[in-house]
């Protein structure tokens, strides 16, 4: 049993016979080429280009080698083309994934958390007092005391309107990492943007205190630590950032009750 040459031109099969495969030369390649040249020249007669396929009786056979070699080379250089896409599309998508986290983060620098509405927008406003929209501070202080006895009374009374008068303007600037919180005539009160506390000094009563803030939707929640109680300011923006409503709450010790009491500001022009 043998390898017969077949060739295969659109739908005609021609088969070299086992004549053409015995010639007089010894070599069975040899052979079984001067068998296919005899029938190329025939079909090369008539104008047509053949198209070669192997029918292999046997794969023991020289042309069942050569053809066996042939599709062999075939399916490797196919899986090497299919290894080489799925490295290629993998490669990208490595790069894709590379270049997501080398992308710089939305929001504020330093990755400082972000705030809805103006508390999150960078920049300083300054606003000023609405009298008649405000609360008398000295007359909220009075209520507070009022249940002292008449010594200790005075020096309440003293301490609480040095550290609680009404600013007429109030300024507040926020940073990258910080907000700052200004009230007229007292030291500027920064705080950090991810709630951490920073120590403070007031300009008024020279003591040291410890501040930290967090934004709860449209309100800054700013609270200032005492040795012997703590204020807690909440500060209420309009959507547009035009008004600041503020809400002021004292705790101490010594008082029967906390100091209560709120301040309106609008934008000054």
């Amino acid at each position: 049993m043998g390898v017969r040459p077949t060739w295969v031109i659109g739908s005609v099969r021609v088969t070299t016979s086992r004549h053409a495969l015995s010639t007089s030369s010894p070599h069975p390649t040899l052979r079984s080429a001067r068998a296919s040249r005899a029938v190329e020249g025939t079909l090369r007669g008539a104008g047509r280009m053949p198209r070669m396929a192997w029918s292999i009786d046997s794969p023991s056979g020289e042309g069942g080698r050569v053809g066996w070699r042939r599709a062999r080379s075939a399916l490797v250089g196919l899986a090497l083309v299919c290894l080489g896409l799925a490295l290629g599309a993998d490669a990208l998508r490595a790069q894709d994934s590379a270049v997501a986290r080398t992308a710089p983060p939305s929001g504020p620098a330093g990755g400082a958390p972000s705030a809805i509405g103006p508390l999150g927008t960078l920049g300083t406003v300054v606003y000023e007092l609405v009298p008649a929209e405000s609360d008398d501070v000295h007359a909220a202080i009075e209520r507070t005391i009022a249940p002292l006895n008449f010594i200790i009374r005075p020096i309440a009374r003293h301490r609480l309107a040095r550290t609680n008068h009404t600013p007429a303007h109030l300024t507040i600037e926020v940073r990258p990492e910080t907000r700052v919180v200004t009230f007229e005539g007292a030291n500027p009160i920064p705080t950090p943007r991810d709630g951490s506390s920073l120590p403070w000094i007031s300009g008024v009563s020279k003591e040291l205190y410890h501040v930290h803030a967090a934004v709860h939707g449209d309100t800054l929640v700013q609270t200032i630590l005492a040795s012997d109680g703590r204020r807690v300011d909440e500060f209420v923006l309009s959507p547009d950032g035009d008004r600041v409503h503020l809400h002021v709450t004292l705790y101490a010790e010594r008082l029967p009750t906390p100091l209560s009491y709120s301040l309106s500001f609008r934008r000054s022009p």
